[in-house]
């Protein structure tokens, strides 16, 4: 399967394969993989100074400082830290930032709610899997899909757009 990353130094987009370590994938192809990669997260180091990241990172590290770790709230692992931040590097700058808090498993949720009957919700734990849930309207859902390559899979990307990139222009609209 081919996905699409952003390759910031020609303003344009490279097909990248979406590699796990458990994929029969040659190292070389890996290599090259890794290497867009790391040349496209150099690229965003200077925008993680001073744009979206740094205030989806700082809110990110806010929320975890402050949860309490006792009976009821478990520690916050290394890996969620991480995942979230992969997580939060993967969201299109369409969609505003996220509300992040800390559940009590010590998960991070990622928290989207333009209004009281249109909400996202995603769970960051430190396996590569996330857990969502939606509600818009009438309608609600949930599901768990894999953060691969750093990548949002399209179903729960295609929704999230839905109730969260339309917020700005229904406010504006009304």
């Amino acid at each position: 399967m081919l996905g699409l990353i952003p390759v910031m130094s020609t303003g344009g987009y490279a097909f990248v394969p979406d590699v796990t370590h458990y994929s029969a994938v040659s190292n070389e192809a890996t290599q090259v993989i890794e290497s867009l990669r790391m040349i496209d997260y150099a690229q965003q180091g200077s925008q993680m100074l001073s744009g979206r990241l740094a205030e989806a990172t700082s809110a990110l590290y806010a929320a975890v400082n402050e949860s309490e770790v006792d009976d009821e709230q478990a520690a916050v692992p290394l890996g969620a830290i991480q995942n979230a931040r992969s997580t939060l590097r993967a969201l299109p700058t369409a969609l505003p930032l996220p509300e992040i808090g800390i559940d009590p498993d010590g998960a991070i949720s990622l928290d989207w709610m333009p209004t009281r009957s249109r909400m996202f919700s995603i769970s960051v734990s430190d396996s590569d899997r996330l857990a969502y849930a939606w509600l818009n309207g009438t309608e609600r859902g949930h599901g768990v899909v894999r953060l691969v390559a750093g990548q949002l899979p399209g179903p729960m990307l295609l929704q999230l757009m839905e109730i969260a990139g339309d917020a700005a222009a229904s406010l504006r609209a009304a």
